[in-house]
């Protein structure tokens, strides 16, 4: 019996905290704030503004970002048809373990550059995106030679 009266009691004292905060907040908003200082007939006093946001810097450069980024694209779309072709060409190919190691090296690169790209939010300025297109564009400069390598060794393949 003396639960039951003690757990009625907080659920009581509860509620009646619960609307009493509730009711403040409703009074707080409705109050208009006046300086402490000044009498309701005088002005509050000016404070100095925040200077005004420039969006239109802001937005130039997420154009200029998104430009880049455009480029950054197409060139890992490069690079994966790049690795596509070079992954189809060498299969069965049978070649030297040097050369083995290095195509095996320079692929594993490239795709390591597209497994988890840094997308255009996590880059700050355009600069860093260009940062970006040269590694990617490094690769793929690679991936080139190597492609032509491999053309090379399966046309003196065929040759024989």
């Amino acid at each position: 019996m003396n639960r039951n009266l003690v757990f009625t009691a907080i659920i009581l004292l509860a509620g009646g905290a619960g609307i009493l905060l509730l009711s403040l907040d409703r009074t707080a908003n409705t109050d208009q704030e006046q300086p402490v200082n000044a009498s309701p007939g005088e002005a509050a006093p000016s404070y100095p503004q925040e200077p005004e946001y420039d969006a239109s810097g802001n937005e130039k450069r997420v154009a200029a970002m998104r430009a880049e980024y455009a480029r950054l694209e197409q060139a890992r779309d490069t690079v994966r048809l790049q690795l596509g072709r070079l992954n189809s060409r060498i299969w069965k190919l049978q070649v030297s373990p040097e050369q083995a190691r290095t195509i095996r090296d320079q692929m594993r690169q490239g795709y390591a550059m597209l497994k988890n790209p840094p997308m255009l939010g996590a880059l700050s300025s355009a600069g860093e995106i260009r940062k970006e297109l040269a590694k990617v564009t490094r690769i793929a400069d690679k991936l080139s030679a190597l492609e032509t390598t491999v053309q090379e060794h399966i046309a003196a393949r065929e040759a024989r």
